[in-house]
């Protein structure tokens, strides 16, 4: 790691690749601090877009869910396969316009012990307007935060879990990929089955 006396220790970024907006949150439940931060140009068509790293200690190292370092070395070129994404650009087909520009984002752990993502988005109206957003958090089995798709409105998830009946059915699907893209990205429709097999745009299994 590379720690220099007046700046501190660098955790993130470096070769003058994209990368601003940072935040470090501690979660005691999982026992690892969870960097954020922005890549990409923050105007609407700039892929402004949001990424994750975590570490056992502030001062990293601080590593995706792939293992790479959020740290650049002389050979990196390009930020666009390094960190996790959390969200870019993206359009469900009842949004009236696409979600553009997602980033600079901030997090809370409320009282209850829930989780928010807060940051700003633009949309694909021709303008840089833009208006602020919280989602709720959650984390995975592997200990990774994911961020709920839609702006938190007093949603609950059932503490008991969900049957495969439950689940099974047809959906709107976004994969955000790992580039700095400046297009909205699309939904697909998939179809969870019953016996666990995944139809439609995108096929594979589910469990």
């Amino acid at each position: 790691r590379m720690v220099d006396s007046y700046f501190g220790t660098n955790i993130s970024g470096g070769r003058y690749l994209s990368g601003e907006g940072p935040f470090i949150e501690y979660n005691k439940d999982t026992g690892y601090y969870y960097l954020y931060v922005t890549y990409g140009g923050l105007l609407s068509e700039g892929g402004y877009n949001m990424r994750v790293f975590r570490s056992k200690s502030p001062d990293g190292p601080f590593v995706d869910s792939t293992g790479r370092s959020a740290c650049f070395g002389k050979s990196d070129r390009t930020n666009e396969y390094v960190g996790t994404k959390v969200m870019g650009n993206y359009k469900f087909s009842c949004n009236e316009t696409a979600y553009m520009a997602c980033g600079h984002c901030s997090f809370f752990r409320d009282d209850d012990g829930k989780s928010y993502l807060i940051y700003h988005a633009r949309f694909d109206d021709n303008t840089e307007y833009h208006e602020v957003r919280v989602h709720q958090l959650y984390y995975n089995e592997q200990g990774w935060p994911i961020a709920a798709p839609y702006e938190y409105s007093g949603d609950e998830i059932s503490q008991s879990g969900y049957s495969k009946n439950d689940m099974a059915g047809t959906y709107e699907f976004v994969w955000h990929g790992t580039d700095n893209g400046t297009t909205p990205i699309a939904s697909k429709e998939i179809t969870l089955g019953i016996n666990g097999k995944i139809s439609g745009d995108v096929t594979g299994t589910w469990s």
